[in-house]
């Protein structure tokens, strides 16, 4: 598929705080009132407590805007007690249960945002959860259900693999290698662009300094294609950063100018002083070969790989953490 077709079909074209009234002397009924509401507010906040997510509230301002994002984790098994049969508080392991939820919270808020703060928090949780599993392991000792120390070893080796994963995630999160594309981009794309670029416009200052201004047909083609190597540029910069959400109008006209600009030159070669054809030709070549890298960055803005730190969170990680869910139950 060439740049210009995957283009086609990938691209879309007040003051909150008011005076605070003076209060009257509350009457008896007023009283009952807020005494309901304390003891209300009481019982919420113990809940809050005993969930497997306290403790795992916004420690930024910034944290607080993702925090919506954060807490519903899709596909992610919440231990609860909503689970039939399965109640947190009566289970040996309720501490592995809630940390290791911690550790998909808090690795989830390092990927989303990035933020020195989770991956330290994230950090935290899993050095708990493997303390926790140690401690769970020093209790075995007075067992007596030999099925149910089989279990436990089972769950130090998804446990593993679980961290692995995590750990994974974690370090694709900081690393270059997080989004394929912009690497691509950056490492393959724009320097054949900026080469492409400059050897139109050398070409262009040489074919000028010739007696009558050179061949009218090879300049006319390379003004062209100086601009459209512009604005595929510009327009290619912009994808990499916003993908679908730009306009595929003026790419599409860039790129389709620069198809035309390379085809005119082409017809203009036989009519151009050897040393200058040589030059064309190889321009010809570096403009040619921008198209399969293109055509591989545009595929890739449209799949989850395009961000793979967050596309391992949801195929490795969540699956691990499933089967480490599924295993845990079987210690109750």
């Amino acid at each position: 598929m060439s740049a210009l077709a995957a283009l086609k079909k990938i691209l879309p074209a007040a003051d909150p705080y008011g005076e605070i009234d003076r209060m009257n002397t509350p009457s008896a009924l007023v009283l009952s009132t807020v005494m309901l509401c304390v003891i209300v507010a009481g019982i919420a906040l113990v809940s809050v407590a005993t969930s497997p997510f306290a403790g795992l509230g916004p420690v930024s301002r910034a944290s607080a805007s993702i925090l919506p994002h954060v807490m519903h984790t899709g596909s992610i098994a919440r231990l609860d007690e909503s689970d039939a049969g399965f109640r947190l508080e009566a289970f040996p392991g309720h501490a592995v249960a809630t940390r290791s939820e911690a550790t998909m919270t808090g690795l989830r808020s390092f990927v989303l945002t990035g933020e020195e703060e989770f991956l330290t928090g994230w950090q935290k949780s899993v050095d708990r959860l493997r303390a926790d599993v140690s401690r769970l392991r020093q209790s075995s000792s007075g067992w007596s259900d030999g099925e149910k120390l089989r279990k436990l070893s089972d769950l130090e080796r998804h446990l593993q693999i679980l961290l692995e994963e995590q750990e994974r995630v974690a370090a694709l999160t900081t690393s270059g290698n997080r989004y394929p594309g912009v690497r691509l981009y950056s490492e393959d794309i724009r320097p054949r662009l900026m080469e492409a670029q400059a050897r139109c416009a050398s070409l262009i200052d040489v074919l000028l300094a010739r007696p009558g201004g050179g061949p009218a047909g090879a300049v006319d083609a390379l003004a062209k294609m100086r601009l459209a190597l512009k604005n595929v540029s510009q327009d290619m910069a912009d994808f990499v950063v916003q993908g679908s959400s730009i306009s595929s109008d003026a790419m599409t006209a860039a790129v389709v100018e620069l198809e035309v600009s390379a085809t005119s030159l082409g017809e203009q070669l036989h009519g151009m002083q050897p040393e200058d054809a040589e030059a064309a030709r190889a321009l010809l070549d570096a403009v040619s070969s921008l198209a399969a890298p293109m055509d591989n960055v545009v595929a890739l803005r449209g799949v989850a790989q395009w961000d793979f730190a967050r596309f391992t969170f949801d195929e490795k990680v969540i699956p691990r953490y499933h089967e480490f869910v599924a295993v845990l139950r079987h210690l109750s």
